[in-house]
């Protein structure tokens, strides 16, 4: 059995190559394109599923919202963007193990977008610019 060919290339990392270049992505890819604010955690784009690609900073470190057990905080913060013009903070509650999904160390759902900014200019570039204002207007999220 083959693996999933995207694009019609059939190695993985030149896959994931493909999709970042695609959907506008530039280096860095794995980290952060600044130094990001006080508390604020990530900045790498990662695959969301289906190779949808999006760029996140979190409010706690890590790129794995899953805990073995129960996180410091109940509530935290992402920014992120993907493909399309805008750059959203979303809010994320802890969810117990169990609870959602069946997950057995619990983890942090959805649970709101706090605000969303559309950029006049679609790029990696303009949307990281937006990100990290968005960032530092939010700031008093990072506790």
């Amino acid at each position: 059995m083959r693996d999933f060919d995207f694009l019609g290339i059939p190695e993985t990392g030149n896959r994931r190559s493909s999709a970042l270049s695609n959907q506008g992505f530039r280096r860095p890819t794995d980290d952060s394109p600044f130094d990001n604010p006080p508390g604020w955690h990530g900045g790498g784009v990662e695959q969301t599923g289906g190779f949808v690609m999006n760029r996140i900073w979190r409010t706690f470190p890590g790129t794995d919202s899953m805990h073995g057990s129960r996180p410091a905080r109940e509530v935290e913060y992402e920014v992120r963007y993907g493909q399309d013009p805008w750059v959203s903070v979303h809010r994320l509650e802890w969810s117990p193990p169990g609870t959602q999904y069946g997950n057995s160390g619990g983890n942090y759902e959805y649970a709101g977008e706090v605000e969303t900014v559309a950029v006049e200019e679609n790029t990696d570039r303009a949307k990281a610019r937006t990100a990290l204002k968005l960032m530092r207007k939010h700031q008093d999220l990072v506790r």
